[in-house]
């Protein structure tokens, strides 16, 4: 391999890296909030260097454990509010920037995927994947 090639494997495994602590560092300060309706999950994403970039287009539901999921052509997603989302008394939730996400209705979000915590504390982190939701909503 020549260090051209060396070069960008390094950064490949870099970048891996820090993709996988920032996961680990958030994953270990999900907080499950309660309301009446629903149960659903925040993280404080304020020492975010950067905002994951991926797109949800789907809705907001709300499984059999009492947990809100996004559910997007057929596969479903555990998702994480960034902290300050709060229960939105027509049903779902608002964003810390005002966007309302209604639930059983169609949202289109920016945020990234993510494998989920590891942590047993997080009922609601019982999916194959989570979907971390940006705190403030691009044009999408």
């Amino acid at each position: 391999m020549d260090r051209s090639g060396a070069a960008i494997l390094a950064a490949i495994v870099a970048e891996v890296c820090l993709s996988v602590a920032a996961c680990q560092a958030w994953g270990s300060s999900i907080e499950e909030i309660e309301t009446q309706e629903f149960t659903f999950l925040t993280t404080d994403t304020s020492g975010d260097d950067g905002r994951p970039e991926a797109r949800f287009v789907g809705e907001v539901g709300i499984d059999e454990a009492g947990c809100l999921y996004g559910a997007d052509d057929g596969t479903d997603y555990g998702v994480i509010f960034p902290e300050g989302t709060e229960e939105d008394p027509g049903g779902g939730v608002t964003l810390p920037d005002g966007a309302s996400l209604p639930t059983g209705e169609g949202v289109e979000l920016s945020g990234g995927y993510f494998d989920p915590p590891v942590s047993d504390a997080v009922g609601c982190a019982d999916y194959p994947q989570m979907f971390l939701v940006n705190p403030e909503q691009q044009n999408l």
